[in-house]
């Protein structure tokens, strides 16, 4: 049940307490190796990193079961943070284990969200109506952020799943939409069989010019 941690950046600029983060963030030493990677194309860096990922499990199938992608502006503050990410997901079966994070808004929206009915608008979940769930929960129309998701490397979906991005004009509205990679790949893979989760018994700060909790 060992982890590879991935940390996309921006020209390597880390948050000042991620490393801390990191140090206290297995005290079972389920963490085996940390990758980082710096390029404007964010998708691309998601890429590499999920394959790298895959590659090095593929070559020594003991060393890592999982994949944790943590965004460098993300900060896990619960001591053990990755272990009980670990854990959440081998109690639920979970193959996508995401935790909670707030955007960077005074709105106590999270990048959690729910699917509507229309393809290319989800309804992105409040911290209330998060709390509203049980701690680890899924539900059939959840889409999920990446900014700290732990991805079981070990299901065969994996092989052939992708972050990208999609834009377009909305053939009803004409007006422009945007659908980022999280939750396409979390809409994508769950289309393929995967169970999607999310968690809150991670508390996360997102950090811009201060930080926002995932907490009410």
């Amino acid at each position: 049940m060992s982890v590879q941690l991935f940390i996309p950046t921006y020209n390597y600029a880390l948050h000042m307490s991620i490393l801390q983060s990191v140090i206290g963030a297995s005290p079972k030493g389920r963490l085996k190796s940390l990758k980082m990677s710096s390029t404007s194309a964010w998708g691309m860096q998601l890429n590499d990193g999920l394959i790298d990922a895959i590659k090095t499990r593929k070559e020594n199938p003991e060393l890592i079961k999982y994949l944790l992608i943590l965004h460098a502006d993300v900060v896990p503050v619960t001591p053990g943070w990755l272990d009980i990410m670990v854990e959440e997901a081998e109690k639920f079966d979970a193959d996508i284990l995401s935790a909670v994070v707030a955007i960077k808004s005074n709105s106590k929206e999270t990048s959690t969200a729910m699917e509507t009915g229309d393809l290319h608008h989800p309804r992105r979940m409040s911290l209330g109506e998060v709390s509203r769930f049980p701690p680890t929960f899924t539900h059939g129309d959840l889409l999920v952020n990446n900014g700290c998701m732990l991805i079981n490397l070990e299901k065969p979906w994996v092989e052939t799943a992708q972050f990208n991005i999609t834009v377009g004009i909305d053939e009803k509205t004409r007006k422009p939409y945007f659908f980022s990679e999280d939750w396409l790949f979390s809409r994508v893979a769950r289309q393929m069989g995967a169970s999607v989760w999310a968690t809150t018994l991670v508390e996360t700060q997102h950090w811009g010019l201060v930080s926002f909790n995932n907490r009410l």
